[in-house]
């Protein structure tokens, strides 16, 4: 048992460096604050963009009587991918004030790095083509047809000849009347 006691103080310690290390990674140097990322992606043939917001609590979300709180408090997002070109890797790095970026590649992984504007910073992996939040429809024309006692509701998408389409998206409609 007394030789077994040196194995276990290793193992332990080996937890709480790895534990350690990883709230370091993360940048936060707000020990009360446990923030996480979430990211949605536009993907389209024109254009690709992230945007992430910070979840989680802020030792400042707990003052209410502060008007003028940061509603943002990303102060920049740096976004970083290795692309192949002529047989050989690049890494292509993009920068943004805010908690958008453009002009990424739909389909290569991403490391995207958050800096808070009240310091700190955290990072992730992201998949775009993972976490796509399509843009919403909106309505294109209302037909009124008294005599028949109902409505036609035209919608139009955001997309044209693009990967999202009316085949590979479902919508929700929600009516309600007084």
């Amino acid at each position: 048992m007394e030789t077994m006691l040196p194995g276990w103080t290793s193992v332990l310690m080996l937890l709480l460096l790895q534990v350690a290390g990883s709230r370091a990674q993360s940048g936060d140097r707000d020990p009360d604050s446990e923030l996480s990322l979430s990211c949605s992606s536009h993907v389209s043939v024109r254009a690709n963009s992230l945007t992430c917001h910070l979840l989680g609590r802020h030792r400042d979300e707990d003052d209410e009587d502060d008007e003028d709180r940061d509603r943002d408090p990303i102060d920049k997002m740096i976004v970083c991918q290795e692309r192949k070109e002529n047989n050989r890797t690049k890494q292509k790095c993009v920068r943004a004030d805010g908690g958008t970026v453009s002009g990424l590649c739909p389909v290569t992984d991403a490391n995207v790095t958050v800096h808070r504007r009240g310091g700190g910073w955290l990072s992730a992996i992201v998949q775009l083509h993972k976490i796509v939040k399509p843009k919403s429809p909106w309505i294109l024309n209302v037909t009124m047809d008294p005599v028949m006692n109902r409505a036609v509701i035209y919608f139009q998408i955001p997309y044209s000849k693009d990967y999202l389409n009316l085949d590979n998206q479902i919508f929700q409609l929600n009516l309600w009347t007084n």
